[in-house]
């Protein structure tokens, strides 16, 4: 079964594992994100699990935060060529959620789990059985890579380094294909999950097409593109002014004051996550010193018992010294009784 790095803290990991069950173990150099392999429960006793749900609880009550974050989607990124996939990514860049919109996406990634990879590696593997599927053959393809987030400065670092590794893979690979990276609005992801496409198929239909989607919501990234291009001329697509306008953020007072919401609400989180971590140190401080209490006690109780021994192992060399001592007078007074016995048939024959 596979689990989640999804918190660190003294020396310990905190593991999400594929079942949605927590566990904690010994911390061997893991990282917040990383995907390990544990191996299979064994058969538990109704006792047994009790006691694991009831740790499961604690360990919940004690991460929640930690588990929440991996578990909240923070990012959503699609990739389009004409298989069409939606991902949704959690703050530590980690794939949470994947979709695959459309049919020829279902076919290309059957069998393909993107989840818990990081994203990098995510739209990779993507890149990579979309090109074994033949879909850059011939005349190459476009690959359009769009991501959104509340926090849109984030969301644009994330499309600059989701594009940079793409293009590397595309060029190292010889890959016949020209790549767009898109940053789009929270409400455009919600609009184009209402019509069952990606946001960055959305966005080119409606803001750059200026059209309902319908139909055209099966034409490929490229055909798309190129329809566009005969509209506007091939001059205007280097023209960021028209590629970047986004119709969902209606100015840029309300970009900042989703960024300063989102920092604000990050703040929180954070100071909310120092106080769990103070009250985990005090916890464990608690419970080191109740430990040594326990160690004292059971220092004492052990010398205590030592020195009862030791009382009883001197009574019973006492008592066996008696023993002794009353069996030799007793053997005195048997032979003294013998002797007058002795004495007394000597007068008798005499």
């Amino acid at each position: 079964m596979r689990a989640v790095v999804v918190e660190i803290k003294f020396g310990h990991a905190i593991l999400l594992q594929d079942d949605g069950t927590v566990v904690k173990r010994k911390n061997k150099n893991y990282t917040i994100g990383d995907v390990i392999y544990m191996e299979e429960n064994k058969t538990f006793t109704k006792g047994k699990i009790s006691a694991i749900v009831a740790i499961a609880a604690m360990f919940v009550m004690m991460i929640g935060g930690g588990v929440w974050a991996y578990a909240t989607p923070y990012y959503y990124v699609s990739l389009d060529v004409n298989p069409s996939v939606l991902m949704e990514v959690n703050r530590f860049e980690n794939v949470i959620g994947m979709e695959a919109v459309n049919e020829d996406a279902e076919k290309v990634l059957e069998g393909v789990d993107l989840k818990n990879q990081n994203i990098e590696d995510a739209i990779s593997n993507a890149v990579e059985k979309i090109s074994e599927n033949g879909y850059f053959d011939g005349e190459g393809g476009n690959i359009l890579i769009s991501s959104s987030s509340k926090n849109s400065k984030k969301s644009e670092k994330l499309s600059k380094k989701l594009m940079e590794i793409t293009q590397k893979q595309v060029t190292d690979g010889h890959i016949k294909a020209e790549i767009e990276s898109k940053t789009l609005g929270y409400e455009m992801v919600r609009e184009a999950k209402k019509l069952g496409i990606t946001p960055g198929k959305y966005n080119i239909i409606t803001n750059l097409l200026g059209e309902e989607v319908g139909d055209n919501a099966n034409e490929s990234i490229k055909d798309l593109m190129k329809r566009y291009i005969s509209l506007k001329g091939e001059d205007d697509i280097d023209d960021e002014d028209d590629i970047d306008d986004e119709d969902d953020i209606d100015d840029e007072d309300d970009i900042d004051d989703e960024d300063k919401l989102e920092e604000a609400r990050e703040r929180a989180e954070e100071k909310a996550e120092r106080e769990r971590e103070k009250a985990e140190e005090a916890r464990e401080r608690a419970e080191e010193k109740a430990e040594r209490e326990r160690e004292k006690a059971e220092e004492a109780r052990e010398r205590a018992e030592e020195k009862a021994e030791r009382e009883r192992e001197k009574a019973d060399k006492a008592k066996e010294r008696a023993e002794e001592k009353a069996e030799r007078e007793r053997e005195k007074t048997d032979k003294a009784k013998e002797r007058a016995e002795e004495d007394e048939e000597d007068e008798y024959e005499d």
